[in-house]
């Protein structure tokens, strides 16, 4: 069961979390973000922020962690660090460590996977360079998914985000999303906008869709880049599989003439699959096709089940 606080005591544990972010170019150029300090480990402190922040990162740029005082102002503290820790820019996801102090308040994670539509959420920020802002708003969706263009490569990002009406801007990446407890259930990273003409033929942009990384995943992601020192590798079954409406003459060859649909088990290191094997399901949803540059089939969460049938051959 949540606990419930005031909103005096909630906004008393909110402030203690505005610590800025702002990356300083040679030529004076800044960008300016949000991050927050989530653990500490010996003498260190780690901190999560969005990988896209640093898209524009050189050798010659300064790294700012600023903090605030207990009214949430800065306090004219500053940790200046000169490169990220680890990063993901796939997952969007970066990690930056600064000396262990008293600068600063651990945030205390939630579990977004208890998140649930309705619910009421708090967000911080620095949009438009205005340091230390805060919205709030409900949760109108999650756990949908979500396809964006983040990597440069051209490759898509496939997740699912926590969708809420807190309106967040340019400067709210990184930012802290909390619950009513002031506890921390997500990062903000993305505004999803749409446009329209008017009447006098002028393009209108209108921000409608606001998004975080849910906690649970972001830290998933963040454990593994910085334990592995690499991007993460989302999980998959070591199988190899061939699609059944794909196999033409070869389904005789495999002793599945009467089968139509599921993929077959070509190759498996899996313990509770066997090659032979023919899939219908993996995660109660139906698997019917395997893309041709790759037959390994690869899934979103660590948990999965999969429904194998029985042994073909």
């Amino acid at each position: 069961q949540a606990k419930l606080i005031s909103n005096d005591d909630l906004f008393t544990e909110l402030k203690k979390h505005f610590e800025s972010l702002k990356v300083v170019f040679a030529n004076g150029e800044t960008i300016v973000g949000y991050t927050k300090v989530v653990s500490e480990l010996n003498n260190y402190a780690f901190i999560y922020t969005n990988a896209h922040v640093f898209e524009k990162l050189s050798s010659d740029c300064e790294i700012e962690i600023v903090f605030s005082d207990e009214n949430g102002r800065p306090s004219g503290e500053v940790e200046v660090v000169t490169a990220v820790f680890a990063q993901d820019k796939h997952e969007d996801v970066a990690v930056l460590k600064i000396p262990k102090s008293s600068k600063y308040t651990v945030a205390s994670l939630g579990d977004s996977d208890k998140v649930e539509n309705g619910d009421w959420v708090y967000t911080i920020g620095s949009p438009v360079s205005k340091f230390n802002y805060t919205t709030s708003g409900a949760v109108s969706s999650y756990r949908q998914k979500t396809i964006m263009d983040y990597a440069k490569d051209g490759s898509k990002l496939e997740f699912y985000p926590i969708i809420i009406e807190a309106e967040i801007n340019p400067g709210n990446s990184g930012g802290a999303l909390f619950d009513k407890e002031g506890k921390l259930i997500g990062i903000t990273n993305f505004v999803e906008n749409d446009s329209y003409m008017d009447e006098d033929g002028v393009k209108n942009q209108v921000y409608d869709m606001y998004g975080a990384l849910p906690i649970n995943y972001f830290k998933k992601v963040a454990d593994y880049i910085t334990i592995h020192n690499t991007n993460y590798v989302r999980p998959s079954l070591s199988i190899d599989v061939l699609s059944v409406n794909e196999m033409g003459s070869k389904k005789a060859e495999y002793g599945i003439v009467s089968v139509n649909s599921g993929v077959y088990v070509d190759w498996s290191r899996e313990e509770n699959i066997e090659e032979g094997y023919i899939i219908t399901k993996v995660n109660g949803k139906e698997v019917s096709t395997v893309k041709s540059e790759t037959r390994k089939i690869k899934f979103r969460d660590d948990n999965y089940t999969v429904d194998s049938g029985s042994r073909m051959s």
